[in-house]
């Protein structure tokens, strides 16, 4: 008996062996080599406002999947966590029009205008309404309000894993009417409550800072900015640490309009200063990274493609960051739509240019369809 099972056993083998051996390469039944992943884990959407365009990019590969020409008005556009619509503001109306990802075709409007904080799944939605300076929580799949804080920001960011944003304008009285132009305020997502707020001015000179784009670094519970001093016009990168309300200057800057980002892990900081070539007149705009603790400068993006090594002059703005933490899309206006830069070779890989002349103002990235 335990011949036969042996023998048995050996013929199967050898048989398995045969079929393997004489399977073609595309034969549909056989596993075959595994297929690496394909390109476009992201998609990328860029509004080009000089030639009213916005394009939907596939990542990384970079190339175009479809183009939508639009005559809408706005300073901003976002993407829903579940990447299948693309929310773009139309300034003359004072409403968000709602576009499919798929094909970038029209499909509904909302009666907003302000800017969509999604906390990246389907718990909850931060609306930033400029109409009635207001912050709502919103369902993110319907939109439908369901609580408000009275508070305004011009510039926000939120933290998806905290559940924390951090917002700036102005600190509002009773009637919603300005009163300091550098205070922050904290609303704990969770509890939808507004926690904390502090006015923040530079030590030296007690002067109040305009404070601008700001990040936050869930790690060390500090907050990044770009700002600049009302007393003195001087433009700087800042620290804020929350904990001992003390702020600190990191480096000076041309102009305070730059952007900045904390990488997905915390450890990295990225900060970009456009220089005085925002306003067409000599200053070379540069890009930093730097180490999101100790606020040490890691490197400068040198101005080259890689890996041809030519030059490139682009005006560093607005910093969207893949979620795999591998790239970033950086808004440039001078010699494309936007820079790419891969952030382990620390260069440029790819300057997104599609038309003899471009100003990309906004970019948003969001999952592929």
């Amino acid at each position: 008996m335990k011949q036969r099972l042996l023998i048995t056993t050996a013929l199967i083998g050898i048989f398995g062996l045969f079929i393997y051996l004489s399977c073609c390469d595309d034969c549909p039944t056989c596993p075959g080599d595994i297929e690496p992943p394909p390109l476009g884990n992201y998609r990328c959407y860029i509004w080009d406002t000089y030639n009213h365009v916005i394009m939907s990019i596939d990542t990384p590969a970079d190339t175009i999947v479809d183009t939508l020409h639009t005559d809408l008005m706005g300073y901003n556009f976002f993407v829903t966590p579940g990447g299948d619509k693309l929310l773009v503001l139309d300034y003359p109306t004072h409403s968000t029009q709602i576009y499919s990802t798929a094909d970038l075709s029209h499909i509904g409007s909302l009666d907003m205008y302000g800017d969509f904080y999604f906390d990246g799944g389907d718990n909850y939605c931060l609306f930033n309404s400029l109409v009635d300076d207001k912050i709502y929580f919103i369902d993110p799949v319907t939109f439908a309000p369901y609580d408000s804080i009275p508070r305004e920001t011009w510039f926000g960011c939120l933290d998806t894993v905290d559940n924390v944003f951090f917002g700036c304008k102005s600190e509002a009285d009773s009637n919603g009417n300005s009163v300091e132009p550098n205070v922050i305020f904290q609303i704990d997502c969770d509890t939808r409550e507004l926690v904390d707020s502090f006015v923040v001015t530079a030590i030296d000179t007690q002067s109040p800072i305009l404070i601008y784009r700001m990040a936050y670094n869930r790690n060390t519970n500090e907050l990044f900015f770009h700002g600049r001093e009302q007393y003195t016009g001087y433009s700087y990168f800042y620290r804020y640490k929350i904990a001992t309300e003390s702020v600190e200057r990191i480096l000076s800057t041309r102009r305070p309009f730059g952007d900045v980002a904390i990488s997905v892990d915390g450890n990295e900081m990225y900060m970009s200063d456009p220089g005085q070539d925002l306003f067409g007149i000599s200053g070379s705009p540069y890009f930093m990274i730097f180490d999101a603790d100790s606020a040490e400068l890691l490197a400068t993006v040198p101005s080259y493609l890689y890996p041809e090594l030519t030059y490139v002059r682009p005006v560093w703005a607005l910093i969207n960051q893949t979620p795999d933490g591998q790239r970033l899309y950086v808004t440039a206006e001078m010699e494309g739509s936007a820079v790419v830069i891969d952030l382990q070779k620390r260069m440029i890989v790819n300057v997104l240019g599609f038309h003899e002349y471009e100003s990309c103002n906004i970019i948003a990235i969001g999952p592929a369809i």
